[in-house]
């Protein structure tokens, strides 16, 4: 590195951090975290760190948010130029983008892989390592939880859809090895490692680990490498899975192919409790014939044993089994299988035992652990997709948030309520009814937060974004007190932190000159990223298509560079969440499109055609939106970003003929 960074670190110490001068004194927050991180991971691995130094380097703009080159790491200069004062999202942020690279000079510098064709193993491995690592550095951030919603639901509705691949797929370009790095690589692959070290236990995962870094450092090594090591870690602890698992076979049917299971559990006549799987698909009409089975770990409790602790799976499924039996007392109640979501796998129940969950969901949820509650509502959105239990089961167990009190279970109602809203505006009438049903579930959210009852630990992050959306959803009393937040903002007081977002998308509806000009100015002068991406968002809240243009210029495309892709990307991102902004995004992309053909730098802009496009897809509805959309599908550029826009595309048809299957039936659910 050749700079004239200025430079800050701690006597005796070997880490160093490196930015800009006038950033500098910045640094000291992370400067304090840095050493403690790297303890984390040298205590995990029990292998202390392999080189005499390691130099933090926050840069301006960085072609990926972070790098992990070897005793070199370099983040984007944001996430290591905070302090005591940045708000705690920040700070989460800045801690597990430290970390992540400091996992790779283990994960992928000491023991690489031969070739790209594995790039989700050491990704996969530093994603949940981070989060797990974290956790015992700061137990109130609530990562287990944070895990859960954000990387293992996120994967799971990635994963869905026949056309996903598996995580070991062949990569052979260039542009195969940027692709490559998708949801499934980054996040599904995680999921996994959570899952296996829920199979072995955390000794066994830990001590296998470390032999696996001994074994091969210095080296090549691929992910048989690590599940042979599991395997003869296993063995000499004379601890056996379930006859005929091993590491090997079980890792190897997750990763060799793609998709998971929907596991089916009904009791039968006579009183035992049975479970059977075939592969889950959302897409419509199906294009495959879903024979892929895969060796199924189950973990579960019932109503009279009520234990959500034990995540070793005590019941296996195995490819070749018609149906596994899980054993359970005599009047055992109902059942949750998959305890803590820790497999990745959804869950499906029969009549019996839906009606049993609800009624325990509606009278003691506390019953229930917070991430199963939020597993069932997650589970029981996609089964209704997918035609495999009726839409009043979802609406019914929707009921039960009367009751809720807990962030996360909210926040996966919310986004299963977004999607059908998104897509039933393609029939009015059923959009207002949806509406109406939507608003009422958003007053019992506001009432709750007003009165101050949302739990989520000490960071309110999840709370803040559920106050964004009881206002977005027309809740009159939210409104205004956003609103009444903007004037005193305009008039020098601070904003609130929860009220942030809801606050400045209030100002964005009023529209004004001085507004808008308070609004740019803080987002251009804030030194804050998650205070950043709340002003984006709020961009998004103007009804005036018109304003939608000035928003896309923030970023120039005549100039692309990576930073101006990922704030195009946020922008697009959430323009999309209204419907004047989908005209506006689609009417943008129309206008340029021609310009954009032409540019010099054509093949960084497909980059901007492709996230537009993404951006789009789940949200078009109407047949005005469609025509848009065909018109701006782009020809003549490079076969990647066809075969990407291909797939997008896929994704409007199928939300188009799922809705055009089931607008009907919500409604009735809605109405019963």
């Amino acid at each position: 590195m050749v700079s004239d960074f200025d430079k800050n670190y701690i006597n005796g110490d070997n880490i160093a951090m490196h930015t800009r001068k006038e950033y500098i004194e910045y640094t000291t927050y992370m400067m304090g975290k840095a050493p403690n991180l790297l303890k984390g991971v040298e205590k995990f691995t029990r292998i202390p760190y392999m080189l005499p130094k390691l130099d933090l380097v926050g840069v301006p703009l960085l072609n990926a948010y972070s790098m992990e080159n070897w005793g070199l790491n370099s983040y984007e200069e944001f996430y290591v130029t905070l302090s005591e004062d940045s708000q705690t999202e920040d700070k989460i942020q800045g801690s597990m983008t430290v970390l992540h690279e400091i996992l790779h000079q283990w994960f992928g510098n000491m023991v690489t892989t031969p070739w790209w064709d594995h790039a989700w193993f050491n990704e996969g491995m530093c994603n949940y390592l981070n989060y797990y690592i974290t956790s015992i550095i700061e137990p109130d951030w609530d990562l287990d939880e944070s895990f859960v919603e954000n990387v293992h639901q996120y994967a799971l509705s990635w994963d869905e859809y026949d056309d996903t691949h598996p995580l070991t797929f062949a990569v052979s370009t260039p542009n195969d090895i940027e692709n490559a790095f998708d949801i499934i690589t980054i996040d599904k692959s995680a999921a996994m490692f959570r899952m296996l070290k829920c199979v072995v236990g955390e000794e066994i995962f830990r001590t296998s680990v470390n032999k696996y870094l001994n074994d091969f450092a210095y080296t090549e090594a691929e992910p048989i490498n690590l599940w042979q090591t599991f395997d003869n870690v296993l063995y000499d602890a004379n601890y056996v899975i379930e006859d005929g698992v091993t590491v090997v076979k079980y890792m190897d049917s997750w990763t060799e192919q793609p998709g998971y299971p929907v596991i089916t559990v009904r009791s039968t006549s006579n009183g035992s409790v049975v479970a059977s799987q075939k592969r889950f698909s959302l897409s419509y009409p199906s294009l495959g014939t879903n024979d892929e089975k895969w060796l199924v770990g189950l973990t579960y409790t019932t109503e009279t044993e009520m234990d959500f602790d034990e995540l070793t799976p005590s019941v296996w499924l195995k490819p070749t089994d018609d149906h596994a039996v899980l054993k359970v007392p005599e009047n055992f109640g109902w059942i949750i299988v998959n305890i803590q979501s820790t497999g990745f796998y959804r869950v499906s129940y029969d009549e019996k035992n839906w009606k049993l969950l609800l009624i325990q969901l509606i009278t003691n949820p506390d019953r229930i652990h917070v991430l199963n509650r939020a597993q069932i509502i997650d589970d029981a959105y996609h089964l209704c997709r997918a035609e495999l239990v009726p839409y009043d089961y979802y609406t019914s167990l929707l009921e039960y948030l009367l009751m809720e009190d807990h962030v996360m279970p909210w926040n996966t109602a919310i986004n299963g309520l977004s999607s059908i809203m998104d897509a039933i505006r393609r029939y009015p009438t059923e959009y207002s009814k949806f509406k109406k049903y939507t608003q009422g579930l958003a007053s019992i959210l506001y009432d709750k937060l007003s009165e101050n009852r949302m739990q989520n630990a000490t960071t309110k992050i999840g709370w803040s974004r559920l106050l964004t959306w009881t206002c977005k959803m027309g809740n009159s009393r939210c409104a205004q007190s956003a609103s009444r937040h903007f004037d005193a903002w305009m008039k020098g007081h601070q904003i609130p932190s929860e009220m942030e977002e809801a606050t400045l998308c209030a100002g964005m509806k009023k529209g004004n000159v001085a507004a808008l000009s308070k609004i740019y100015k803080l987002y251009k002068t804030t030194r804050s990223p998650s205070q950043k991406e709340i002003i984006l968002r709020a961009l998004a809240c103007t009804n005036n298509v018109q304003s939608h243009f000035s928003q896309l210029n923030l970023i120039r495309l005549d100039k692309a560079d990576s930073g101006s892709l990922k704030t195009f990307k946020t922008i697009c991102d959430n323009l999309v969440t209204t419907s004047a902004g989908v005209r506006g995004l689609a009417g943008y992309m129309a206008q340029l499109l021609n310009s954009i053909k032409s540019s010099p730098i054509l093949d960084n802009l497909q980059k901007y055609i492709a996230v537009a496009y993404a951006a789009l897809a789940p949200k078009v509805a109407t047949d005005d939106e469609m025509f848009v959309m065909d018109t701006i599908k782009p020809s003549g550029l490079s076969i990647e970003i066809n075969i990407t826009v291909s797939k997008i595309h896929q994704t409007i048809e199928s939300n188009l003929l799922w809705m055009e299957r089931d607008h009907e039936k919500i409604i009735r659910a809605i109405e019963m």
